[in-house]
């Protein structure tokens, strides 16, 4: 067996979970008894499905504090993001729930007087979810949720870097739910290869980088499966002219450094208005040197550590590889000093220079805030759009005119008028061009990923 340790980003020497990794020739059988799970769970009501998914939601809650623990040790949260993760998920996952009471599918107008038409959704069959380290219970229970309300079984293959909450939200599943009906497995890109390829696996559900999806979805295609990919981003601010600039700026630095910038919707772009330049400067820059990088559990932290050395050495490379012509540091720039060797790196503020620069492009998934400016708003847009991602964006303006044409041109799955880019629980959560594919998670839409249409012709 191939063993897995995870260790402490604010203290990298104490290893915090240890585990192995799933065997590749246990896991045919693995999928065989979620099939099996799956076709009698079906079969089930909307009514039962919904007191048993309720009854594994309220247990799964029980254990908040331990996931938010898990949370703080393995992916480096501050307490404060932790439990507010775990409250969000729950929210979430309550909303979707809902679902199960409500109508999937619809008489449709039949073109014979004999006949009966509708179009139905039946649930695929076994899903597997691929999640990342960012958000180790968020996205999980936003794909097991789904998948169980539409009569689904699902196997999560957590991320290595962070497995301890899904584990959790696993021990409570074999507590309350039928019999494997949500499995786990553990381990890297072979071992989800391997369930990828499964003919037990109807659909492939997968959170991460764009790099990596595109290797789950050749994988998927392999054997046909429907994919939901949500991938990464480069999301920008636009600030125009905003009726209140200091709200606008807080709402900027609390969505770009937010879990230390490590979220797909993280704002990493400001691109201001030439004419506010000064106090957009001045306004980050002030905001920017309160925020205290510190350990999830010291109540002084504002600012988490990276999550794992290989990310932390990404951000100090990037910044690292910055030319004069192309960027100047305002403020940070270095790894912070700390006593435990922890992944801590200081909040950055780099002003672009060169419109080609790789941070306007590349997502760095870090405390790194780029700052460019702009003359007139057909500018902004084309630069907002001029990036191989849309998965969202944010807009501070005034002026109905200027906001109209925001919300027409920016090509993003996601846009925020006057707010930052924090989701709601029961809106589409997707995005367009290389941030993602296939239906939209959170919301109605996952019906279309969670479900196939069926259209069913019945005899009077």
């Amino acid at each position: 067996m191939i063993a897995i340790n995870v260790y402490n980003p604010a203290k990298p020497s104490e290893v915090v979970w240890t585990g192995n990794e799933t065997g590749i020739e246990t896991i045919p059988t693995m999928l065989s008894k979620a099939k099996a799970a799956q076709k009698s769970f079906a079969h089930l009501s909307g009514r039962q499905r919904y007191t048993i998914i309720s009854n594994f939601l309220d247990a799964l809650e029980k254990r908040s504090s331990d996931i938010a623990e898990r949370m703080i040790l393995e992916q480096g949260k501050l307490a404060g993001e932790a439990a507010g993760e775990v409250a969000k998920s729950l929210t979430e996952a309550r909303w979707m729930l809902g679902r199960c009471l409500e109508q999937v599918g619809e008489v449709m107008a039949s073109m014979r007087p004999d006949v009966k038409a509708m179009k139905l959704r039946r649930p695929r069959g076994v899903i597997l979810a691929i999640t990342p380290w960012n958000f180790p219970i968020l996205t999980p229970l936003r794909k097991v949720i789904p998948a169980l309300v539409f009569g689904n079984a699902i196997v999560l293959k957590p991320s290595s870097d962070a497995p301890g909450a899904a584990t959790i939200l696993y021990d409570v599943a074999c507590e309350t739910l039928p019999a494997h009906l949500v499995t786990i497995l553990y381990g890297g890109s072979k071992v989800a290869n391997a369930a990828i390829l499964s003919e037990d696996i109807a659909a492939v559900t997968f959170t991460g980088s764009t790099d990596v999806g595109k290797l789950v979805m050749a994988s998927a295609a392999q054997g046909l499966k429907e994919v939901s990919l949500e991938l990464g981003g480069k999301n920008a601010v636009i600030v125009h002219d905003p009726e209140n600039l200091d709200a606008a700026l807080e709402h900027i630095v609390r969505s770009a450094f937010a879990n230390a910038g490590q979220r797909c919707t993280a704002v990493s772009r400001v691109l201001a208005h030439e004419k506010i330049r000064h106090d957009v400067i001045e306004g980050l820059k002030r905001r920017i040197a309160t925020l205290r990088p510190g350990a999830g559990h010291d109540a002084r932290s504002t600012l988490a550590p990276l999550s794992t050395k290989g990310q932390f050495e990404k951000v100090a490379s990037v910044v690292s590889d910055l030319q004069p012509a192309q960027a100047s540091i305002l403020i940070g720039g270095k790894p912070a000093k700390n006593d435990n060797g922890g992944y801590f790196f200081e909040p950055t503020l780099v002003e672009v220079h060169e419109k080609d620069c790789f941070l306007n492009t590349e997502e760095v998934f870090g405390p790194l805030l780029g700052l460019e400016f702009y003359q007139d708003v057909q500018e902004a847009i084309e630069r907002v759009n001029d990036t191989p991602y849309g998965l969202s964006a944010s807009v501070f303006a005034s002026s109905l005119s200027v906001v109209r044409a925001f919300e027409e041109g920016i090509e993003t799955g996601m846009l925020h008028i006057n707010h930052g880019t924090f989701p709601d629980e029961n809106m589409p959560f997707g995005g367009w061009k290389a941030s993602g594919i296939g239906a939209a998670s959170v919301g109605a839409e996952a019906a279309q990923f969670f479900t196939r249409v069926q259209a069913v012709y019945e005899g009077l």
